[in-house]
């Protein structure tokens, strides 16, 4: 986890224009902090960004890292799982267990977690993804990220990390 409390603060120090092409989202990519590995993040308007990445290559390392200035869980070595609220647009709200630790929620594919591929596939049903976080000690609050272009952004990030996209592509 120190790894990541590292890339957030790496990210924050990057203006969100340095973040390239598209206006949702944006990319960061480098041999030393990411170790090539390509990242891909949405900005919510107060600042709050959501990371698409992986700490190395190989299928089901890629996670979704909401990295905020607030605490979610108070200083310790372990995560706790804990309840994130997902909804995009106007659609149904879904309870989903996400990890929180420090200043981050994380969304995995790991053994019995299986949040991350739920996301995703809410995410490209709209524009907007509305995330109900539950910081341990603090109320509940809601998160808006621009998410329009998911499986551009995030096919991108899966092949980096040497991986397939999660989600079956729409028939014609």
């Amino acid at each position: 986890m120190r790894c990541s409390t590292i890339v957030a603060i790496a990210l924050s120090a990057i203006p969100v224009a340095a973040f390239a092409e598209d206006p949702q989202w944006g990319y960061y990519q480098d041999d030393e902090i990411t170790k090539g590995l390509l990242q891909a993040t949405v900005v919510a308007k107060d600042g709050e960004q959501l990371t698409f990445k992986c700490e190395k290559k190989g299928k089901g390392q890629v996670v979704a890292v909401l990295f905020s200035t607030r605490a979610f869980a108070p200083p310790r070595n372990n995560y706790s799982m804990r309840t994130v609220i997902v909804q995009v647009d106007d659609g149904r709200a879904m309870d989903e267990r996400w990890r929180y630790f420090g200043q981050t929620v994380t969304a995995v594919d790991m053994k019995n977690e299986r949040s991350l591929t739920g996301l995703i596939g809410e995410m490209e049903k709209g524009n907007e993804l509305h995330l109900r976080v539950n910081p341990e000690n603090a109320s509940q609050y809601e998160i808006t990220f621009p998410v329009a272009g998911t499986r551009e952004a995030l096919t991108r990030v899966y092949e980096s990390c040497g991986d397939k996209y999660p989600i079956e592509a729409p028939a014609p």
